[in-house]
């Protein structure tokens, strides 16, 4: 699901660091390190090519997560940028926010928060397909709010439920394996059939008959017309 992504942590608490690097690893391509942000910012000029997320703590010796962010910003100012924030970072939210830090996770750290951040920068940014016809139905999906419209009926989706439409549309065909499914929305591949049916089932009832399918060998596929 997120294997095509390069993800940078910054973090000087080893353990955090240590515990986000072994999430990470388990879903993104490549995962780099570093312990304070002096060294986040050279880490990151020698692989700014291949970069697609920066995770950063706020308070760090050396250079604050709030200065590597304005630096990072001043070389790509599209750089998606996370920062890991403790309650009492709470004076320093509003300059990150100013600098252009869009996406937070609020510490004690879990492994969900950190799926929804990857499915919140990368499949919302891949997902220009926001409006689709389904079985001769209009739809529209907001990414942002979770908001699905079916022929003109309102649904606000669960964030699980959410998590598995948006990923039919970083798929070419609309297609995904049970297996995706479990690692992308739940954080691991063995997940059950029987949690991934119930989903579904709620799903369907939500959308047009017949346009949420079940094909061989465990994939499904959203039958998109346009």
């Amino acid at each position: 699901m997120f294997k095509q992504y390069c993800v940078l942590i910054v973090e000087d608490d080893l353990r955090a660091l240590q515990y986000v690097e072994k999430i990470l690893k388990g879903l993104c391509k490549k995962v780099l390190t570093s312990k304070d942000g002096l060294e986040g910012y050279n880490t990151y000029l020698e692989n700014m090519d291949s970069l697609d997320l920066i995770i950063s703590d706020i308070q760090m010796p050396k250079m604050s997560g709030i200065n590597l962010l304005k630096k990072v910003k001043n070389i790509n100012r599209d750089m998606p940028f996370a920062f890991l924030s403790a309650y009492d970072d709470k004076e320093y939210l509003f300059s990150a926010i100013n600098n252009n830090a869009t996406y937070f996770i609020t510490k004690p750290i879990k492994k969900e928060d950190i799926i929804e951040l990857l499915s919140a920068v990368f499949l919302r940014s891949q997902s220009s397909k926001e409006d689709f016809t389904l079985k001769g139905v209009d739809c529209h999906f907001n990414f942002a709010s979770l908001l699905l419209v079916v022929g003109g009926v309102e649904n606000r989706l669960s964030k699980l439920e959410a998590r598995f439409f948006k990923m039919f549309f970083t798929n070419v065909d609309f297609r995904i394996s049970i297996k995706d499914m479990g690692v992308s929305i739940w954080g691991k591949s063995d997940i059950t059939k029987d949690c991934v049916h119930s989903l579904v089932k709620r799903l369907r009832k939500r959308l047009p008959e017949d346009s949420l399918l079940l094909l061989s060998r465990g994939i499904y596929k959203l039958d998109v017309n346009s």
